[in-house]
């Protein structure tokens, strides 16, 4: 992958998000390492023997959908079985839920998509147990999914003001 050390994002994040019961809200710019920040702690917490979504990353756009998902593959690519779906309007959704029914572990979508997804009841999110939303700043809050019953949320912007990470426990931010 070309990682030699992490990136300051990578570093406060990955540790948290490797916890338990932890919600970040991380900011950094793009091509900071974001995608890596959330994507290597969620797979770590992949159980491959149930084909069933356990992690959602909701992005604004298809291009995004698919960049996300085409890094999580290539994170992924020594776990063997791991699926992942991108899921974004313009592509045959017919294809996207066969993919579902066969199972996939997770699931990167845009929120109009999934909502459709979740309107046809062809997606099930009650395994969830990570939502991460990238690029959180530009997805419009009406047609964002509420998330799934989750223990932990990771929200990721290049936008916003100051990152700060919270737990149920832990008040700290940075």
């Amino acid at each position: 992958m070309g990682y030699e050390s992490p990136m300051p994002v990578q570093e406060e994040v990955i540790p948290f998000l490797l916890g338990d019961d932890n919600d970040v809200i991380a900011l950094a710019q793009t091509g900071t390492g974001k995608t890596a920040a959330f994507g290597l702690p969620i797979l770590q917490k992949i159980d491959v023997t149930t084909y069933h979504p356990q992690a959602l990353v909701l992005c604004p756009t298809r291009e995004l959908c698919l960049q996300i998902a085409d890094d999580l593959n290539d994170y992924s690519k020594y776990i063997d079985n791991l699926k992942v779906l991108p899921v974004y309007g313009g592509s045959s959704i017919e294809s996207q839920i066969k993919t579902l029914k066969r199972g996939v572990h997770v699931v990167v979508a845009t929120p109009g998509r999934l909502l459709d997804l979740m309107n046809r009841k062809t997606v099930d999110l009650s395994l969830v147990k990570n939502v991460i939303m990238d690029e959180a700043d530009e997805m419009p809050t009406a047609s964002t999914p509420s998330s799934p019953k989750c223990r932990r949320t990771a929200t990721c912007c290049s936008s916003r003001p100051p990152c700060r990470k919270r737990s149920p426990t832990s008040r700290r931010s940075t």
